[in-house]
């Protein structure tokens, strides 16, 4: 059997009651069929209406769910089953399945807090120094953080940081808790794109940085030198 071409259908045969065939139009034929949805259509919104109403009933709450209050403490949830029955679900459970759906947060991918959030961790090894790169470019973007060094000797230090590009490039770090002892310098240098701050500290060291800004991107990667025009902070 041939391709039926709808193209080509300028009408249909009907039987009437009486046995009788017909001609129809194709625009009677739709004419016929609207005019049979319609009350269709009014007949499931009103049982989908009554279906609502029954549940909410059901619930303690008279009421259509467009009607119901707006609440931002609620205990459950109504959600739909792959079965398609309606049923409730904890805030608490609904909180450990959206966060699995989003996902762990990683340097380079955004999930329940911006990537740009995360801390950046590394273990300095004797006789290399360590680089902090903020990716700021433009005037009037900055980036504040706090940078924690913890060496082998048990002493902890946390740097304050800001980094901020405007009419002249300024970086301030200062030391608001432990010894700095340990740590040799601080300086930066700015480059095309970025900014790049660089630590040198005589002994192993674990070294965090955790951003406080979301905009910006940043990263902490060991380096195996400090470049001779690299501006020394005073912290």
């Amino acid at each position: 059997m041939s391709e039926l071409n709808l193209d080509n259908i300028v009408g249909f045969k009907a039987i009437d009651k009486d046995g009788n065939e017909q001609n129809v139009t194709v625009d009677e034929m739709v004419d016929m069929v609207a005019t049979r949805m319609v009350p269709a259509l009014s007949e499931t919104s009103a049982l989908s209406e009554i279906s609502t109403l029954a549940t909410a009933a059901a619930t303690g709450n008279d009421v259509y769910e467009n009607e119901l209050p707006t609440v931002t403490d609620a205990a459950n949830v109504r959600v739909l089953q792959s079965s398609g029955d309606a049923a409730q679900m904890t805030m608490q459970s609904l909180a450990t399945k959206l966060g699995g759906l989003i996902g762990v947060t990683t340097p380079t991918k955004d999930g329940l807090m911006p990537k740009n959030q995360v801390c950046r961790n590394i273990g300095k090894n004797d006789n290399s120094y360590c680089c902090l790169k903020f990716e700021i470019k433009s005037f009037g973007e900055w980036v504040n953080g706090f940078l924690y060094v913890a060496d082998t000797n048990g002493v902890t230090s946390t740097i304050a940081v800001s980094a901020t590009i405007w009419n002249t490039t300024r970086v301030y770090c200062k030391l608001i808790n432990g010894g700095n002892e340990y740590i040799q310098s601080i300086s930066y240098k700015k480059e095309a794109g970025s900014m790049l701050i660089f630590i040198k500290i005589s002994q192993y060291a674990n070294i965090i940085f955790a951003p406080m800004t979301k905009q910006y991107s940043s990263s902490l990667e060991a380096v195996a030198s400090i470049p001779s025009d690299a501006i020394n902070i005073d912290f």
